[in-house]
């Protein structure tokens, strides 16, 4: 129940995924999405002006999507496991087709926040109290053979300002700091496919 996930495919042919989790909170407390998934099929049958279709089955749970003229269908089939945190894609095509799967990640560089995003943060939506920092790390990719991975570890916490902010300073150790160190990212493994790059299968 932690993992969920946007799905959508875009008119050039490509299949996407935000990936979220409900604790994947930033130094700032922003609830982040984990990256985006772009999987994209040689001669994918997704194309504007093919046939197309995607259900959401609530009974099993599965997000199904079929598409392409008959003798070159794509049929996959998508579903998050309900005991874990895991979202899995299968399928099979009537011909041939070659997948790439390309993590987006927007957290490549430390981020100082503009207004704009402040606006999405709890305590700095009016503006950034005195010596208070304003920018979320990067993220770390791993380097492993035939998957992408990587994950996102808070540099620092928000929360002592929260303490301060609200004059609970004389309880501050009694306040448990969900944001410290708080760490979460994503793994990519599918058979048949290898690594291109640390976000490229």
């Amino acid at each position: 129940g932690s993992l969920g996930s946007n799905v959508w495919v875009e008119e050039n042919g490509d299949l996407l995924l935000y990936l979220s989790r409900n604790d994947s909170h930033s130094e700032l407390q922003r609830l982040l999405k984990l990256g985006g998934v772009r999987i994209s099929f040689s001669e994918s049958p997704f194309f504007k002006g093919k046939p197309f279709r995607q259900e959401l089955n609530l009974k099993e749970g599965t997000l199904k999507i079929l598409a392409g003229k008959k003798g070159e269908e794509l049929n996959l089939k998508i579903f998050i496991d309900a005991n874990s945190p895991v979202m899995y894609i299968s399928g099979y095509s009537e011909k041939p087709v070659q997948v790439k799967v390309t993590l987006e990640n927007w957290r490549k560089n430390k981020h100082e926040l503009n207004m704009e995003e402040l606006a999405s943060t709890w305590l700095y939506r009016t503006g950034v109290p005195d010596g208070a920092e304003a920018w979320e790390s990067a993220d770390v990719f791993l380097k492993k053979k035939d998957v992408i991975a990587w994950y996102h570890r808070n540099a620092y916490s928000s929360v002592p300002v929260h303490i301060k902010k609200q004059g609970m300073e004389d309880y501050a150790n009694q306040i448990i700091d969900p944001l410290k160190d708080n760490t979460f990212g994503g793994y990519i493994k599918a058979s048949g496919l290898v690594s291109l790059s640390d976000t490229v299968l």
